[in-house]
C-alpha cells in the first residue's frame, strides 16, 4: 500500500470513527463534561429550556473552545412545524488580555449591550468596543438564511396532520424530524452535528420508540433525544461503503390529549479536526491505533457503566417500594393523628367552655375570693377580752350596787308592805283557832320552806327566763343597748320571779296584797334588777350573761330565795306567836315579816344574786380568753385563706387563657393535621406511581444492557467497512479533507474580523402544540 493511500486510509477512519462514536455516545445516553458558555436571556431560554440545551450540548460532545476569540450562540425561534420566525444571535467578545477596545466584525442589526454599560462605534460593519479592559458580550438580530434547518412533520395513526389540528388529539402519533444543511463549501457540505431533545410526559405518552435516537424514562417523565449529520453521507460519497449516516430522527407513541411544550436543536461544526500533512507515518498510525484502542476501551468502559447502571437501578426499585411502603403507614397515622386531635380540640372546648359563663368557674372563683376577703375583714375585727376574772375592785362594786339599790327600793316600800296585811283579820283568825290551831315555831318553817319555790325550781326558771349565751352574744356584737333599755328588759323578765313571791304571800296570808303595797314590792324589785343587769352589761359582760346568769344567778337565787325567805317567815311567825297568837299576831307578824323581809331579801338575794353573777363572767371570762389563742389562728386561717382564694382566682385567670389558647391552637392543628392526611394520600398515590415507573425503568435499563451489545458489535461493523473500502481510498480521502476544511472554515454566521478566531452554535427551538 503507498503512502499516499495509508494517509487518507487513516483520515477516513479518524472521521468516520468520530461520527460513529458521537452517535453511540448520544445513542447510549452519555454525557460529555465539557462547560459551553452560553448567554443568560429569559427572553430566548428559560431555566428549563438552558437545562435541556446543556444536556444536548454534553451529548454531542461540545466543549468550550479556549483558543477562539469570539464565541457565538446562533437562536433561531420557529413554529412547530420548524419554520424560522426569529433569529437572535448572541456574541462573546474575549478580552484575554485586557484591551481597551476591541475590534469586531458583524453583519447583525439592533445590536445591544446585555452584560456590561461599554459602548461601541459602527462604520460599514466594523465595530470597535470601548471595553475598557472588559470581555463583551452582545446581541443583535439577523435576516440572514441560517445554515441548518429542521423540519417536523406529524403523524396521527400513519395520517400526516398538522401540529395545530393534532393538539388534544389520541392515538399512534409519529414525529420525523428531518435535519436540512444549507451551507456548502464548493462540492462537500458543511459539517454539521445536530442533536434533538424534547420531554414527554408519561401521564400522556406511552410505548415509546425511537429511530436514530435513544429515550431515558425518569418515571414521570421520558427525555427524547435524536441525533444527524446532515450532507455528510452525500459529502463522503459513503453508500458505496454500506455506512449510513443518518439526517433525521423519528419518535413514535401511544398518546392521549397530545400536548408538546417545545424541542430543542443544537448545531455545532466542532466535532471534526484535520490531521497535520506533515505527520509521518508512524505518528499518524500511532494515532489511529490509539483512537482505536480507546475507543474500544471506552466501549468496555461504557457496558461496565451500564452494567453498574442497571444494578443501581434495582436497588431504586427497592427503595421506591419501601418508600411506598413507609408512605401508606404515615398515611394510617395521619388518619389516626387526625383523630386523636380532633378528640383533643373536642375536650378543649368542653374545658374552655367549663370557665365561661355566669355559673362557670371563672365566676364562682371570683364569688369565693370576693367572700373570703369580706370574712377576713370581718374576722380581723374580733377583739375578747384578754382576763379571765372579775377584779376585786369590779366584785365590790357590784355588791355595792346591788345591795344599794335593793336597801333603797324595799325601804322606801317597807311600811305599804306591812299595812297591806289585814291585821285584824290575822287577829281574828287566831282569837278563832286557839291553842290548839297554833303551830309550832319548826312547823311554821316547814310551811315557810315548803310554800316557797324550791332552789333548784327558781334556778331552772331563772335559766329558762334568762335569754341564751349565744343571743346575748350576737346581741353585743350588733349593737350594744343602752343602760335604760337593758334596766328595762331586766324589769321584764324578772315579773315572772316577783310573780312567785307573791304567790306565796297569797298562801301565807290567804289573800291576794291589794294595788298599793303590790305597785310599790313591784317597782322595788324591778329597779333593783334592772339597775344590777345594766351594771354588769356596762362593765363588758354582756356577752357572758348567756351562760353566767342562767348558771349563776338561777342556782345562787333559789338558794338564797328560799333560805332567806323560809328563815325569815319562821322567825317572824314564831315570835308573834310566843307574844301571842290572838290579837298581837297580826301587829307581830305585819311588824316581823315586814322588816324581815327586807333584812332577808338583803343577805340572801343581794349576795347571792352578786356572787352567781362575778361566778357566771369570771366562767364566760375564762372561756372567752382561752378562745384568743383559737381566734388568732382563725384570723391566720381565714387571711391564709382568702390570700390563697385570691391567688386560685388569678391562676385560674391564666389556666383560662391557657386553655383558650390550647383551644385556638388545637383549632388550627386539626386544620393541619387534615391537610397532613390529604398530603400523606398524596404521597401516598404518588409513591405507587414512583414504583411503577421504577419498573419500567428496571425494564428499560435491561432493554439498555442489551443496546450497549449490539452497538459494541456496531462498531466492529463500521470498522470492518472501513477496512472493505480500501479501493477507494485516494477518492475518499480528498473529500475527507474538503469535509474538514469547511468545517474548520465555518467560524461565525454574524460576522468576525479576519485577525480574530471564532465558534459557533445553532440552537433551534420549536414552538409548543397545546389547545
Amino acid at each position: 500500500m503507498s503512502y499516499k493511500n495509508m494517509k487518507a486510509r487513516k483520515r477516513f477512519m479518524a472521521i468516520a470513527l468520530s461520527g460513529a462514536m458521537m452517535l453511540s455516545v448520544t445513542g447510549c445516553g452519555s454525557t460529555a463534561t465539557g462547560d459551553v458558555q452560553t448567554l443568560e436571556n429569559p427572553e430566548i431560554m428559560s431555566k428549563s429550556d438552558e437545562e435541556l440545551s446543556d444536556v444536548l450540548e454534553n451529548s454531542v460532545g461540545l466543549s468550550e473552545n479556549t483558543d477562539s476569540d469570539k464565541d457565538e450562540t446562533v437562536y433561531v425561534i420557529a413554529d412547530a412545524a420548524g419554520n424560522k420566525q426569529d433569529v437572535i444571535v448572541s456574541e462573546w467578545l474575549k478580552n484575554t488580555d485586557g484591551e481597551a477596545t476591541i475590534k469586531d466584525s458583524s453583519n447583525l442589526t439592533d445590536i445591544e449591550n446585555v452584560k456590561g454599560d461599554e459602548t461601541f462605534t459602527e462604520n460599514n460593519g466594523e465595530l470597535v468596543w470601548k471595553a475598557d479592559g472588559n470581555s463583551i458580550y452582545y446581541q443583535g438580530k439577523s435576516e440572514e438564511q441560517v445554515p441548518v434547518e429542521v423540519k417536523v412533520t406529524y403523524y396521527l395513526d400513519d395520517q400526516e396532520i398538522t401540529p395545530d389540528q393534532l393538539a388534544g388529539k389520541s392515538g399512534k402519533v409519529k414525529m420525523r424530524f428531518e435535519y436540512v444543511n444549507n451551507s456548502k463549501s464548493g462540492d462537500v457540505y458543511t459539517p454539521f452535528l445536530m442533536a434533538t431533545g424534547m420531554i414527554l410526559s408519561n401521564d400522556k405518552f406511552s410505548d415509546i420508540k425511537v429511530e436514530n435516537g435513544q429515550v431515558v424514562n425518569d418515571g414521570n417523565n421520558s427525555i427524547v433525544v435524536g441525533m444527524g449529520m446532515p450532507g455528510l453521507q452525500d459529502s463522503l460519497d459513503l453508500q458505496k461503503l454500506d455506512v449510513e449516516i443518518p439526517d433525521y430522527f423519528e419518535v413514535t407513541a401511544d398518546c392521549t390529549d397530545f400536548s408538546l411544550d417545545m424541542t430543542m436543536t443544537v448545531a455545532s461544526t466542532g466535532f471534526l479536526s484535520k490531521d497535520s500533512d506533515n505527520k509521518d507515518l508512524k505518528d499518524a498510525e500511532s494515532d489511529i491505533n490509539e483512537l482505536i484502542d480507546t475507543y474500544s476501551d471506552g466501549m468496555n468502559s461504557l457496558v461496565e457503566g451500564i452494567t453498574e447502571y442497571t444494578d443501581g437501578v434495582s436497588s431504586v426499585s427497592d427503595g421506591i417500594g419501601q418508600v411506598k411502603d413507609g408512605a401508606d403507614s404515615l398515611y394510617q397515622g395521619s388518619l389516626t393523628l387526625a383523630q386523636g386531635v380532633d378528640s383533643a380540640t373536642t375536650g378543649a372546648g368542653t374545658l374552655k367552655a367549663a370557665f365561661e359563663g355566669e355559673n362557670g368557674i371563672l365566676s364562682g372563683s371570683k364569688q369565693i375570693s370576693d367572700g373570703l376577703a369580706t370574712l377576713n375583714k370581718a374576722v380581723k375585727g374580733i377583739e375578747l377580752p384578754t382576763k379571765t376574772e372579775l377584779s376585786d375592785k369590779e366584785k365590790k362594786a357590784i355588791k355595792s350596787t346591788i345591795t344599794e339599790n335593793i336597801t333603797n327600793n324595799l325601804t322606801a316600800n317597807k311600811d305599804k308592805i306591812a299595812d297591806g296585811v289585814d291585821k285584824d283579820a290575822v287577829t281574828a283568825e287566831a282569837q278563832k283557832n286557839g291553842k290548839a290551831a297554833a303551830p309550832s315555831k319548826e312547823s311554821v318553817v316547814k310551811e315557810a320552806q315548803a310554800a316557797a319555790p324550791s332552789a333548784d325550781t327558781v334556778a331552772a326558771e331563772a335559766q329558762a327566763a334568762a335569754p341564751s349565751a349565744s343571743t346575748v352574744a350576737a346581741e353585743a356584737q350588733a349593737a350594744a343597748p343602752s343602760s335604760s333599755t337593758v334596766a328595762s328588759e331586766a324589769s321584764g323578765q324578772f315579773a315572772t320571779y316577783f310573780q312567785e313571791f307573791v304567790s306565796a304571800y297569797t298562801q301565807m296570808t290567804g289573800s291576794q296584797p291589794d294595788d298599793a303595797t303590790m305597785q310599790a314590792l313591784q317597782g322595788a324589785f324591778a329597779t333593783a334588777y334592772g339597775d344590777v343587769y345594766g351594771a354588769a352589761y356596762k362593765s363588758g359582760y354582756g356577752t357572758a350573761y348567756g351562760s353566767g346568769y342562767k348558771s349563776g344567778y338561777g342556782t345562787a337565787y333559789g338558794t338564797a330565795y328560799t333560805s332567806g325567805y323560809s328563815t325569815a317567815y319562821g322567825t317572824a311567825y314564831t315570835n308573834a306567836f310566843t307574844a301571842g297568837y290572838g290579837s298581837a299576831y297580826g301587829t307581830a307578824y305585819q311588824s316581823a315579816y315586814g322588816t324581815a323581809y327586807v333584812e332577808g331579801y338583803k343577805s340572801g338575794y343581794a349576795t347571792a344574786y352578786q356572787d352567781g353573777l362575778s361566778y357566771g363572767a369570771n366562767l364566760v371570762l375564762g372561756k372567752l380568753s382561752s378562745f384568743s389563742g383559737q381566734i388568732t389562728t382563725l384570723k391566720k386561717s381565714v387571711d391564709a385563706l382568702a390570700t390563697g382564694a385570691s391567688a386560685l382566682n388569678t391562676g385560674l385567670g391564666k389556666v383560662y387563657t391557657g386553655t383558650s389558647d390550647l383551644y385556638n391552637g388545637m383549632v388550627k392543628l386539626n386544620g393541619g393535621a387534615g391537610s397532613l392526611t390529604k398530603g400523606a394520600n398524596t404521597l401516598k398515590e404518588g409513591a405507587g406511581t414512583l414504583k411503577d415507573g421504577a419498573s419500567k425503568l428496571t425494564d428499560a435499563s435491561g432493554d439498555l444492557k442489551d443496546g450497549s451489545k449490539q452497538l459494541s458489535d456496531g462498531t466492529d461493523k463500521v470498522v470492518d467497512a472501513v477496512n472493505d473500502a480500501e479501493k477507494d481510498l485516494d477518492s475518499l480521502s480528498e473529500k475527507c479533507d474538503k469535509v474538514i476544511k469547511a468545517g474548520e472554515a465555518y467560524e461565525s454566521f454574524g460576522g468576525i474580523s479576519d485577525d480574530m478566531k471564532g465558534s459557533v452554535k445553532f440552537i433551534i427551538k420549536t414552538d409548543s402544540i397545546s389547545k
